[in-house]
């Protein structure tokens, strides 16, 4: 279990090293316009690790509120991401809205 918990750690800092990244990014977007591309790269790649960290815990060795943390983690990327890159996140932000809205009802 406890070797199990490690392989854990993997994609979620590697989800919050490239979502950090992304919003220094963000900020120096305003002075040099090819670092907004660099920056939807790397939030999607956030999205991408969240995901896989998702994937992890959905074993029978994570108990509710590490899949709980897992899906918030997912949810918080993926809105980031659709907030920063919107004309293709839009739709697909307001389906991932309507089911994670149940976790906290």
């Amino acid at each position: 279990m406890s070797n199990f918990c490690r392989y854990l750690y993997l994609p979620l800092v590697d989800a919050e090293r490239c979502w950090a990244y992304g919003m220094q990014l963000k900020s120096e977007a305003n002075t040099e316009p090819r670092k907004r591309f660099h920056m939807v790269g790397r939030l999607k790649k956030a999205v991408h690790h969240a995901e896989l960290l998702l994937n992890l815990c959905e074993s029978d060795k994570c108990d509710a509120r590490t899949k709980l943390e897992a899906q918030v983690h997912n949810l918080f990327f993926f809105k980031t991401c659709s907030i920063s890159y919107s004309r293709q996140c839009t739709y697909l932000c307001n389906d991932h809205s309507q089911h994670y809205a149940n976790l906290y009802a």
